[in-house]
């Protein structure tokens, strides 16, 4: 019995003594009060963005909350804002700029009209920047052709599932700058119809580094397509001075005859004489472009939605007074009637104002 005596001595000294510092420890720290914690933000998430961050919550309890305070760069930066709380549910969207890129921590604090404030939650996300801009690519094409001097078809590869869209800059026909912008990320075909012949067009794809991204980011360099860079001439004004037969009247009253092989459009034709009697080869026409050019070459557009009868073998000359004529080059034509072809001369002619080309 006297040893379980002192024992217990030897215990309820211990207590003693702890109550003693807990007291000490409200005296100093608590001056006797309880101590309040405020409801913490919920749902916390960073969304990503060009040098910045997007950083959203829900305030959901606790309706003391005052103020919120959002610390980063090891506490070294914060920010703070006042609250004013609703009877629900409350959300926050703070945008945090000048990051460096890279992963980025912050910690987010609650506080109420009293000063005191919530355990800290800490999130961490991603900033991107000129790093990951120097990383991304233009759109991939599998080709871009022109098959009309006027229209501009391109093959895309199947594109990153990340990528948001790719726009081509682009001349147009009535002399405005046009944007043709195209989000499908499968492999397909886009045509554009109004390009200005002889102009090139701009790709520029944007991409967002991941789904929630408040930006997104669009390629440094554009690539470019290129124009021909002797594209037709305007034939306004050009007039037939000659030819050796057409078929007047068998195609009907808006086709056969030449002036359709110039009228720039793809579905009417020019047609050698097949009524009787029937005109045989050669089949040639004469122009007066109204003023000199310099010929590089031709281009040709066999009679679409028909492929019989396609010329063979060609040859074109010149003239500077309608009269005397020059050898300039020889050609043979595809046998397709799918797209235009063009046909380079070996050489530039001299400048001239009358062509004859002749099948």
């Amino acid at each position: 019995m006297k040893n379980i005596w002192i024992a217990g001595v030897v215990l309820a000294g211990i207590i003693i003594g702890s109550c003693q510092k807990m007291d000490a420890y409200k005296d100093r720290f608590q001056k006797g009060k309880e101590i309040s914690y405020p409801g913490i933000l919920d749902s916390v998430k960073v969304m990503p963005g060009d040098g910045r961050v997007q950083i959203t919550g829900l305030f959901i309890s606790d309706p003391k909350i005052v103020k919120y305070r959002i610390y980063w760069n090891g506490g070294l930066d914060s920010l703070e804002k006042s609250v004013t709380r609703s009877s629900g549910v409350d959300t926050l969207r703070e945008i945090i700029s000048n990051l460096p890129e890279g992963n980025s921590s912050f910690t987010i604090r609650t506080f109420d009209a009293r000063g005191n404030q919530s355990v800290p939650v800490s999130v961490s996300g991603n900033v991107y920047g000129s790093n990951y801009k120097s990383g991304i690519i233009n759109r991939g094409m599998r080709s871009k052709e022109f098959p009309v001097p006027s229209r501009l078809i391109i093959d895309w590869l199947e594109a990153a599932s990340n990528l948001v869209s790719t726009s081509v800059v682009y001349d147009a026909l009535n002399g405005t700058k046009k944007t043709f912008l195209t989000s499908n990320n499968g492999a397909h075909k886009d045509t554009i119809s109004d390009i200005k012949p002889g102009t090139n067009a701009l790709v520029l794809s944007r991409y967002l580094p991941e789904p929630t991204s408040i930006d997104t980011f669009q390629v440094l360099k554009a690539d470019t397509i290129k124009g021909d860079p002797f594209p037709p001439f305007d034939r306004t004004g050009w007039t037939i001075m000659a030819f050796s037969d057409q078929e007047a009247t068998g195609e009907g009253a808006n086709n056969g005859r030449v002036v359709f092989a110039f009228d720039n459009t793809t579905g009417t034709f020019w047609h050698s004489r097949w009524s009787a009697p029937e005109t045989p080869y050669p089949h040639w026409v004469s122009i007066d472009m109204g003023t000199p050019n310099v010929i590089r070459g031709v281009y040709l557009l066999p009679r679409t939605g028909n492929a019989t009868g396609i010329p063979k073998d060609g040859k074109i000359e010149i003239s500077t007074d309608g009269t005397t004529w020059t050898a300039a080059g020889t050609f043979t034509v595809q046998n397709s009637n799918t797209a235009y072809q063009k046909i380079p001369l070996q050489s530039p002619t001299a400048a001239t104002r009358y062509v004859r080309v002749t099948f």
